[in-house]
């Protein structure tokens, strides 16, 4: 398989938001509480949807998440679970599982060979003897260190050779001395270095010689700024080399053998193939059924009873197939671990029960049962200071507030009350007010009966009664026996009244001219040519006087002679309706030529002109027709 990292996360566990069916196509699973980091392909998240269920248990795989809508590969364990239908509210959590320890398997598949003897380079290691690669995340072997290190020391076995060295004219008994200038050691004599030559006594016989083989005590060498050459393993000062990394404490002063790293490496890949050889895990004294859970104390999983870990047992029956499930009826339950029965006496406390919640009720509650704060004074009722609240929050009444309740009585349909400050709605559903009488009508709401006489009695006072007092009804009959009522056999004359015509159910009909306002009309006499507006409407006589009157004979006329009609520069001055054959022969030989001020139009159906239509200019071409000039359109050119 392919090595892949697992996202994890201790203790998750939430529940679906939403259904999901037994269907591997959804894919798209919505929790109540999004797991910790993202998911993804290469680096996947495994969970358990309804782990406590043997029915319905389903592992997956998330590979994707945005807040708390999961993508998920379905039913990836189908031994231990299935493809199943899962309501809102299933359980949904995070458990080490037969996939993580896969996982973790192909990942050392990755580093060591299936057998265990040996590791694998594949992709880990390159043997590069020149070093070419100069990778920063692959390790170098053995033989291609030294071989690479061997081919460095070949190119600077002498002096000469060496990078901070500077060699140039040598002379006998030259010295090398470092020269800060160049930050390199150069040839110098015995004087520019500063050293006594022989003849000054400066060195002894016992003096260190370029030849010889002493043993240094106490020197220091700045390899920094000095070449060390050919140091080998026995050079070492004793403890500095490793041979054993396991059985000494790994420091930063001692350096492993290359027998050394290879010996513990395998050492410690063979002793991490079993769950109990993991650095986070302690297993110890074992039981039977015992669970691996995680310990925030020590921060390891450790294996703990079912007890331990806080879950239930099949002999509580959380996971037996006897095991009570969420359709169970409640009563199927024993009350071994205190849960509260119908027949059980117990006492609730911090709960809330929603009496309007779906399904629920409560019943039988006594005064006693009554919080004194909720319970309502019988001084408020007796003031009527009760607020709707105090009243809702009784079932019943104590009798000290029936008290009050008979002493204010019952308002019936024989007894006689007085309202204060009491609002009756007429129009209400159901409500009716009948069998007003005058002296029951307020002095401000009685029409008085001057305002009958006068007409000045309002739409609102009229709406305001259901009858008429006698004194209203004597002016009314008073007005109808004057005739001061339109009906209709009626004659009157309206003044001041605005009637409209296009209201609903309204109509004028029979208007003659007679009736029109002697201003709105024009006659024959006054000349529609004196009245030209908008305002005014002409009669018949009117309008034939003016048409007779401009009909011939005048510049405006209809029918013009030939002298009424010319052509200029191509331009018609005049308007003319009726052509004989020599207009038409004008007309064909002489028309409207396309100019730059105008159009054309030409009714011989052919045109000779060579005219330019500019791009300021526009022209429209009447056919069928022939042009046989030349155009040349800038402009707009629209044809016919």
């Amino acid at each position: 398989m392919t090595a892949q990292k697992t996202l994890m996360q201790n203790a998750y566990e939430t529940t679906l938001a939403l259904a999901i069916g037994a269907d591997a196509t959804e894919v798209a699973i919505q929790v109540n509480a999004a797991p910790v980091g993202t998911p993804s392909t290469s680096v996947p998240m495994y969970l358990v949807i309804d782990p406590d269920s043997d029915a319905t248990r389903e592992y997956v795989k998330v590979t994707s998440r945005s807040g708390v809508s999961l993508t998920v590969v379905r039913n990836i364990d189908s031994d231990s679970g299935g493809l199943n239908a899962h309501a809102v509210g299933a359980k949904v959590r995070m458990v080490a599982m037969k996939q993580h320890f896969d996982d973790l398997n192909d990942i050392v598949d990755t580093i060591m060979n299936s057998d265990g003897t040996a590791v694998n380079t594949s992709g880990l290691v390159k043997d590069e003897d020149n070093m070419a690669s100069d990778s920063a995340t692959h390790l170098a072997t053995q033989q291609s260190i030294k071989k690479y290190v061997d081919d460095q020391l070949d190119t600077k076995d002498t002096l000469a050779e060496l990078d901070d060295v500077t060699i140039a004219s040598v002379g006998d008994n030259e010295v090398l001395a470092y020269d800060n200038s160049s930050s390199k050691f150069i040839n110098q004599t015995a004087s520019e270095a500063s050293l006594a030559t022989s003849a000054q006594g400066a060195l002894a016989d016992s003096a260190v010689q370029p030849a010889s083989s002493d043993t240094l005590t106490n020197k220091s060498i700045d390899v920094d700024n000095n070449t060390v050459t050919n140091i080998e393993v026995d050079n070492l000062k004793s403890g500095v080399l490793d041979t054993d990394i396991s059985s000494v404490a790994g420091t930063d002063t001692t350096i492993p053998s290359a027998k050394a790293v290879k010996t513990y490496v395998d050492a410690q890949v063979d002793t991490k193939d079993t769950l109990t050889e993991l650095d986070d895990v302690t297993i110890t004294s074992v039981g039977d059924n015992d669970i691996i859970a995680y310990d925030n104390s020590s921060s390891k999983y450790i294996n703990q009873t079912a007890s331990e870990a806080g879950l239930a047992t099949s002999a509580q029956g959380s996971l037996a197939d006897s095991a009570t499930q969420p359709s169970d009826n409640i009563s199927t339950l024993t009350n071994d671990s205190g849960f509260i029965t119908a027949s059980t006496t117990d006492a609730l406390t911090n709960k809330t029960i929603d009496a309007d919640g779906t399904g629920n009720s409560i019943t039988n509650i006594e005064d006693a049962n009554i919080r004194s704060a909720a319970a309502i004074d019988a001084s408020k009722i007796a003031d009527g200071s009760v607020s709707n609240a105090e009243f809702q929050r009784l079932d019943g009444v104590t009798s000290d507030i029936q008290t009050q309740l008979d002493a204010k009585g019952d308002v019936t349909a024989s007894s006689t009350t007085t309202f204060t400050n009491k609002t009756i709605d007429a129009d209400g559903t159901g409500n009716s007010i009948t069998n007003i009488e005058d002296a029951n009508i307020k002095a401000s709401a009685a029409i008085d009966a001057a305002k009958i006489a006068d007409g000045s009695v309002s739409n609102a006072e009229f709406q305001r009664l259901d009858g008429v007092t006698s004194d209203i009804q004597t002016q009314l009959d008073g007005k109808q026996a004057s005739g001061s009522y339109i009906t209709a056999s009626s004659s009157d004359t309206l003044t001041n009244k605005t009637f409209d015509v296009e209201g609903t159910g309204n109509s004028i009909s029979n208007i003659d001219v007679a009736d029109f306002k002697a201003a709105a009309v024009v006659i024959e006499s006054e000349g529609i040519a004196s009245n030209d507006n908008d305002t005014t409407l002409p009669t018949s006589a009117a309008v034939k006087d003016y048409v007779d009157n401009n009909s011939s004979g005048t510049a405006n006329a209809l029918v013009a002679s030939d002298s009424d009609f010319t052509l200029t520069d191509g331009v018609a001055s005049g308007i003319h309706y009726e052509l004989d054959n020599t207009d038409m022969a004008d007309w064909n030989a002489g028309g409207v030529a396309l100019t730059a001020a105008g159009g054309m139009f030409r009714h011989n159906q052919t045109q000779s002109a060579t005219f330019t239509v500019a791009a300021t200019e526009g022209t429209v071409l009447a056919g069928p027709i022939t042009i046989t000039g030349t155009v040349t359109n800038a402009g707009t050119m629209v044809i016919l």
